[in-house]
């Protein structure tokens, strides 16, 4: 919005500097427990569902296509 430029990258920023302050520890400890293969395995997992969920949530057609 006009009124707070910045908020959104600000957001962004944050999100970006949480998940990669959390994800690569854990992304760690699940290679060390359960391996590369089963670590790639779940992070693909995690990144369907979130495509999956973005489908679902906006980027679903509003209406029926018409043939032209």
């Amino acid at each position: 919005s006009t009124e707070r430029p910045g908020c959104a990258s600000a957001a962004f920023y944050a999100a970006y500097d949480t998940g990669y302050t959390l994800g690569s520890p854990a992304v760690g400890l699940m290679i060390a427990f359960a391996g590369f293969t089963n670590m790639y395995l779940v992070c693909s997992a995690i990144a369907f569902a979130g495509a999956v969920l973005f489908w679902l949530l906006y980027a679903k057609p509003k209406g029926k296509l018409r043939a032209h």
